[in-house]
């Protein structure tokens, strides 16, 4: 560390391959092949890194972060240098430890999308360096429905834009059809502090029922193009089991100006009196929900069947999404 400290990397690699020689097990020695990884990088070791990432994984304990953040150098090393074949190899271990990551890692939403996100791209970059295109799409497909199973709609967004470059043919809604990946685990509950003009419900509760849950803010202009698609379809569908309950939170402001707890509750109250929004408003406790459904952009809404299982995300207010999602809810609700 006080090599380290003094950016001398020369003596910090020599002291950590002192370290490993005499004690190749534990998490000293892990910590060291790390310091190896870093050093042998900066000094365009490559084969040393590769050498050290390599003896991490035959050796315990194993941080899923720690084998990411190594062989993301690796990775990147190679990329520079051109030898995409190695950085394949390399990619897949990363997208292995980010998986693994989000298995262990159950409320880090933010750092599993990015590393999910971070270690997809360069493995399906990689395939396309490598004339690999079918496999370069399978690795984002595979990613896609990932991300129906955790769920995290900015996961979803992002790969499928992804997609989209390398095929733009991509239908956006077959993966859907597939429901292994939504039926694996329950989708989280809803955490609210005030239900305006709708009873507390658990989604649990609403099985036998198509649900659509929206994100969106007051103050967001695209939410608000997509309010009059929300009412027309509750209007036309609430009697053949539709439920629409939009999602949001306190922001702080309104109006253009600063807002208390209790004043932008009332002024969500106005506001869905001056839209004449017809369905149930959930607020969240802070950022429980948004965190919970990987939404770090709006609006974004997730439609899920009679069984509860998620059949859709629609990531957008474009023209084009709203009515992919008004096709979607009509197809659930007439099965």
């Amino acid at each position: 560390m006080l090599h380290h400290l003094a950016g001398d990397g020369d003596a910090a690699l020599t002291t950590m391959h002192q370290l490993l020689k005499d004690n190749p097990d534990g998490k000293q020695a892990q910590a060291g092949r790390n310091i190896i990884v870093l050093y042998s990088i900066r000094k365009g070791l490559v084969d040393q890194a590769k050498a050290a990432v390599e003896a991490y994984a035959r050796h315990q304990p194993q941080d899923p972060d720690d084998r990411y953040r190594m062989e993301l150098l690796v990775t990147d090393a190679y990329l520079r240098a051109k030898d995409y074949a190695s950085m394949k190899t390399h990619a897949q271990h990363m997208l292995e430890a980010s998986k693994e990551f989000s298995k262990t890692n159950k409320t880090e939403f933010s750092r599993r999308d990015e590393m999910l996100l971070k270690s997809g791209f360069l493995l399906a970059d990689a395939y396309m360096k490598t004339n690999q295109k079918a496999e370069a799409i399978q690795t984002l497909e595979d990613l896609r429905r990932l991300s129906i199973e955790l769920p995290s709609g900015n996961l979803y967004k992002l790969v499928t834009f992804r997609l989209f470059m390398l095929d733009p043919r991509l239908d956006v809604a077959k993966i859907f059809e597939d429901r292994s990946a939504s039926a694996k685990s329950l989708l989280p509950e809803i955490v609210a502090s005030q239900w305006l003009e709708q009873t507390p419900v658990k989604l649990s509760d609403l099985r036998g029922k198509v649900v659509l849950l929206d994100f969106w803010a007051h103050w967001c202009g695209p939410c608000q193009v997509t309010l009059p698609n929300l009412t027309r379809w509750h209007e036309k569908y609430k009697d053949k089991g539709l439920v629409i309950l939009g999602l949001t939170k306190y922001y702080g402001h309104g109006d253009q100006r600063r807002m208390t707890t209790d004043e932008e509750l009332v002024y969500l109250r106005e506001f869905k009196k001056r839209y004449r929004l017809p369905y149930g408003i959930v607020v969240g406790e802070k950022d429980v929900n948004e965190l919970n459904y990987g939404v770090n952009s709006i609006p974004m809404s997730f439609l899920l069947d009679r069984k509860g299982v998620l059949r859709y995300i629609s990531p957008g207010a474009d023209e084009e999404e709203i009515e992919s999602l008004g096709r979607m809810v009509k197809k659930l609700v007439e099965e």
